[in-house]
């Protein structure tokens, strides 16, 4: 007697029919109120941007949504490339379903479905680094977190020129997003929905005006219970705008006991340089205090176009290279690739070889070459490694709070 073959797990996107089903699996994922859930996720206007992945389980009555995940297809902007991204969040496995490998599954197709789409990398905040390595992601950011009382702050008069955001400000907040913010290693580009999500999602909002014009603006929450009051984004392009809004954060109007902010250590020391105290008073003091936090892990779903668009926009290597990326799901990555004012497969034994998580950290800036070898992350010829130095230098990327998956 041939016996029936068991229904296997099924990896689908979630059709509309499914989408309070999905819900519910979120809620229970991350302790959410379902029906506040639903409704937020009806009003959130990038709900038909996103692409909505779910794991389903066969059952005696039929199947379960067990294992879901998020994706954002958006463009990363990486020290001049820009990167079409899978972006990646509420990543979770219904409780009765955990310890079974739903969430493993799912993400290794959810991956192979992002490379056959054309996206470049998938990119995310994690929760469990060990269990993202898995699957090919690296730490490629790190985030700067400063806090400081608002009664150091200084109180400068240009503070009479901030105001509440109101919608006539939306094309001047445009105007100084493509001036400073844009151009930040890590920012996700804003286009249609995701400038309609940034203001919808930020409900608290600051504006610098002078004259005609917008220089600057401030978006930020309120959190533990009203105590800290956290920049989300807080852009200028004058020292004008810089001031009016630290001026009126000195004011203290949202009786915050602490102001803090996330960003780059160059963002952060440049927006509050008062951080660093040039009058300390022993050699063992610290100048200043920022508290260094791991921020967007990247994984590269098609090398060769990451290469190509390296090459273009950072110019040819110095000699021709040879690389191997190691990549036990995504073959198509593997090369060899033969570096010059062009990418090509080639065949033989590559210069270089590295694990996709290496060539990941490097794609997003984490890690130059040369700093990858000095630690072991790739392998092979020095002088081959120095010649691919440029194509990858290291940068300040860090993903803003605003531009969260």
């Amino acid at each position: 007697m041939i016996g029936r073959r068991a229904p296997t797990n099924q990896v689908e996107l979630i059709e509309t029919a499914d989408f309070r089903e999905f819900v519910d699996v979120l809620s229970e994922g991350f302790g959410l109120n379902p029906d506040m859930a639903f409704q937020l996720f009806q009003q959130d206007p990038q709900r038909d941007v996103y692409i909505r992945l779910g794991l389903w389980k066969p059952t005696s009555k039929g199947r379960d949504l067990a294992s879901i995940l998020t994706v954002l297809p958006c463009r990363m902007e990486l020290g001049g490339l820009r990167i079409d991204l899978a972006g990646i969040s509420g990543v979770t496995t219904h409780p009765d379903h955990r310890r079974r490998g739903l969430s493993r599954i799912l993400m290794d197709a959810t991956l192979t479905r992002m490379a056959e789409a054309g996206y470049v990398a998938a990119g995310l905040i994690p929760f469990d680094y060990a269990f993202y390595r898995k699957h090919g992601f690296e730490m490629c950011a790190v985030a700067y977190e400063a806090r400081i009382k608002p009664e150091t702050l200084p109180k400068y008069p240009e503070a009479a020129c901030a105001q509440i955001w109101e919608n006539k400000h939306l094309t001047g907040l445009k105007a100084v997003h493509a001036a400073v913010g844009a151009r930040r290693a890590g920012a996700v580009e804003r286009r249609g929905e995701r400038w309609n999500y940034i203001i919808w999602n930020n409900r608290r909002r600051m504006v610098a005006e002078r004259g005609q014009g917008i220089e600057g603006y401030l978006l930020y929450d309120l959190v533990e219970h009203g105590q800290r009051l956290r920049a989300r984004e807080f852009l200028y392009t004058s020292e004008f705008a810089r001031r009016a809004l630290i001026g009126w954060l000195a004011r203290n109007p949202e009786r915050a006991k602490e102001v803090s902010m996330v960003g780059s250590i160059e963002a952060v020391s440049k927006t509050f340089p008062q951080l660093v105290d040039a009058r300390h008073a022993a050699p063992d003091q610290a100048m200043s205090a920022y508290q260094a936090m791991p921020n967007l892990m990247l994984r590269t779903l098609n090398a060769r176009a990451a290469l190509e668009q390296a090459v273009a926009v950072r110019g040819a290597p110095s000699q021709t290279v040879t690389i191997e990326i190691k990549d036990p799901l995504l073959n198509h990555n593997a090369g060899p690739w033969a570096l010059s004012d062009q990418v090509e497969r080639v065949d033989g034994r590559a210069q270089i070889r590295m694990e996709i998580g290496a060539f990941s950290a490097m794609l997003g800036g984490g890690l130059t070459p040369v700093e990858a070898m000095a630690k072991g992350a790739i392998r092979g010829d020095a002088e081959a490694v120095e010649a691919i130095d440029r194509l990858f230098p290291r940068l300040p990327t860090c993903l803003t709070l605003a531009d969260y998956f």
